[in-house]
């Protein structure tokens, strides 16, 4: 089977330091179909200064507007028969379409997978602290109001934005063979935002782990006092002011005053963690910029994610095989489909920043309780090991559709 992956950026390495969370994903998949048999080319919006992925034959550069001759050539030279669509970006979401009439004109069935939470639109998040820095900063103020007027209105905001991008749902489910989604929940929120009734056309499918190594037994004892947060530093999506807050409380804590926080990443929103940690005296919290992560989860020991929303978050899939503990807010429902709380990982109820603190401080305090925690991370990770998943695209998708 000739299989197309339909991507925002170019698919290059599965590194971390190479590659989107989406594009780690798809080239990890793409490697496994490789290895069963199939044959993988990757179409994208962005090139990659590093270049295309060796396991994909082929690549193809689209366009906006949409040459929709040129990539029909390439579907026919390459007799592609799957084309599997991973955009995410707006502009792109919205030619998903055309990409479907042009598969379809070629008898090639399609799947669109949607690497978000459905309705993310509505769930920005703005504190006035931000509004405050860059109105003093001189930073993109009427953005950052807009966004905050965003947040406190809701619940109007959220319908009122929900009805604006109905159609930017509607079409690609009208138009896609087959929609692979992350959680049964998404299904539900799908379908309510399209107003549709079409759950026949969805596979609930979790993202794979894009690596298979697993920290030995023994190495868990080794892991320092050290919480970390990894991600794109922009604070509507990520919330680290939220994490700031919330380590404010643990360096109050005078048993406590051993950890530190580390977050690891680059982004529009660093001045402001910057001004945070200024403004809260934290001396144990540190911005370490963008960095390989690998090293950071087989030492730290607790991820601490604050996110307003997620799709299928895979700095929590990349380090629990590496004993982290991830710490997260229950924004999205796939987050308890990936940790079960004070098992493998800690699941608070969003925005509540006191049962964040009162869970990390008992698990920061407890090693025996980390230790247990760290190897039951591990052992769930197992269970989205990338020939289980694999193997379910493979059945409930691909070969799920009709030649």
């Amino acid at each position: 089977m000739n299989i197309l992956q339909i991507t925002n950026y170019e698919c290059t390495s599965a590194s971390a330091n190479d590659n989107t969370g989406i594009n780690r994903v798809v080239t990890a998949l793409s490697t496994y179909f490789v290895q069963a048999g199939d044959t993988c080319f990757n179409a994208y919006f962005n090139a990659n200064p590093r270049g295309l992925s060796e396991v994909f034959s082929a690549g193809l550069q689209l366009t906006l507007p949409l040459n929709e001759g040129e990539l029909q050539s390439f579907l026919i030279a390459n007799h592609i028969d799957r084309i599997v669509i991973n955009v995410s970006n707006i502009e792109y979401v919205r030619v998903i379409h055309l990409i479907n009439k042009i598969a379809h004109s070629c008898h090639i069935k399609t799947t669109y997978c949607i690497h978000f939470m459905p309705g993310y639109e509505a769930c920005s998040y703005t504190a006035f602290s931000m509004v405050y820095y860059n109105l003093t900063h001189k930073e993109q103020f009427v953005d950052t109001l807009k966004k905050w007027l965003i947040t406190i209105s809701r619940p109007i905001s959220s319908r009122l934005i929900q009805a604006v991008i109905r159609d930017r749902y509607a079409r690609p489910l009208d138009t896609s063979d087959k929609v692979v989604v992350f959680s049964q929940e998404y299904v539900k929120q799908y379908l309510d935002i399209a107003h549709s009734t079409r759950d026949d056309k969805f596979a609930v499918i979790p993202n794979p782990l894009p690596f298979g190594e697993y920290i030995h037994q023994e190495d868990l004892l080794h892991k320092e006092k050290e919480v970390i947060i990894v991600g794109r530093l922009y604070e509507p999506t990520k919330r680290i002011s939220y994490a700031l807050r919330v380590w404010q409380m643990i360096e109050k804590n005078p048993h406590l005053n051993d950890w530190k926080l580390t977050i690891i990443g680059e982004g529009v929103s660093e001045g402001y963690y910057k001004w945070l940690i200024q403004k809260y005296h934290l001396k144990h919290a540190v911005l370490a910029g963008r960095q390989d992560p690998q090293p950071y989860y087989k030492k730290a020991s607790i991820l601490l994610s604050t996110s307003s929303h997620e799709g299928w978050p895979m700095v929590i899939m990349e380090s629990m095989p590496q004993g982290v503990i991830p710490s997260v807010f229950n924004s999205y429902a796939a987050a308890h489909e990936i940790i079960d709380h004070d098992e493998n990982g800690i699941v608070v109820p969003d925005n509540d920043l006191h049962a964040m603190y009162e869970s990390l401080a008992a698990l920061m305090l407890n090693s025996e309780k980390r230790l247990q925690m760290g190897a039951a991370a591990v052992e769930k990770a197992q269970s989205f090991d990338m020939a289980l998943i694999g193997e379910r695209w493979r059945k409930d998708v691909l070969q799920a559709l009709p030649n």
